[in-house]
């Protein structure tokens, strides 16, 4: 019961800040890009608190010059507030993302760039976010393609990252990778075993139950660490950096893990 009372109170509290949200950055679609960036980030923090997510950053943000396209592992759609509170950049997400009750909602407010994940269409893919990179837009990118269970990293899919190519956009772009974990309950629970799928949602749940179970919860420790960026200039192709953003957020991933066991 009491687990259900809590839920209920940050789901209520969820939905509010995000109608509030809605009220506030409507009217901010005429102003620079920039200012419904900040707003955005605030919603991002205010929902991470709704939800009982204790977000730890490591590491620096790039900043210029030019668009920096972040590659992050992906566990959950509590990615979503989690990254976007530390980050002024729009979210790549899969069409399906569109549909989600409330979060797809409000990421088709936020400008996040839906991909058709369909055989065949990657050059138009990377199209779509080469002419957002050009604009000078950031860009967050789950490079996996799919969600994991948080306790590893899935080979990371390499068309997307083409279109960070300097032949791609004549302009200078930052990739920058990314580890995040969910890795303990805040009350210091490691998040493994037969809890690994408190926050982790890998699809074997319909979402509403998912989100339910794990706002009952005591709430979660999400440790994200902000790696060095990738020297595009001294990689030959796209699946080379794939492979070398792929083995650095691995790594960030196993470390974050070992700590925790550690801990």
């Amino acid at each position: 019961m009491v687990g259900h009372l809590r839920a209920g109170r940050r789901f209520s509290t969820f939905l509010l800040v995000s109608a509030v949200f809605a009220a506030l950055f409507v009217p901010t679609l005429v102003l620079p890009r920039r200012v419904q960036l900040r707003l955005q980030r605030l919603w991002s923090v205010a929902v991470a608190w709704a939800a009982a997510l204790d977000v730890r950053a490591e590491g620096d943000t790039v900043t210029g010059p030019g668009s920096v396209l972040y590659v992050v592992n992906h566990v959950s759609y509590f990615d979503i507030p989690a990254l976007g509170g530390l980050v002024d950049a729009a979210f790549v997400a899969k069409s399906e993302v569109a549909a989600w009750p409330v979060f797809g909602w409000c990421a088709r407010l936020t400008g996040t760039l839906f991909i058709p994940r369909k055989p065949g269409r990657s050059p138009e893919q990377v199209e779509l976010l080469r002419k957002r990179l050009v604009r000078g837009e950031n860009l967050i990118l789950f490079p996996e393609g799919t969600n994991s269970d948080g306790t590893g990293v899935l080979p990371f899919k390499s068309s997307l990252l083409a279109s960070a190519a300097p032949e791609a956009t004549g302009l200078p772009v930052t990739v920058q990778p990314v580890s995040l974990a969910y890795t303990r309950t805040r009350d210091g629970v490691p998040l493994t075993g037969e809890r690994a799928d408190l926050y982790a949602w890998i699809g074997a749940d319909d979402m509403f139950p998912h989100l339910w179970r794990a706002l009952a919860g005591p709430g979660a420790e999400v440790r994200i660490v902000f790696h060095e960026p990738l020297d595009l200039a001294a990689t030959a192709d796209r699946k080379r950096l794939a492979r070398q953003a792929e083995a650095r957020v691995r790594e960030g991933v196993m470390r974050l893990w070992a700590e925790t066991r550690d801990g």
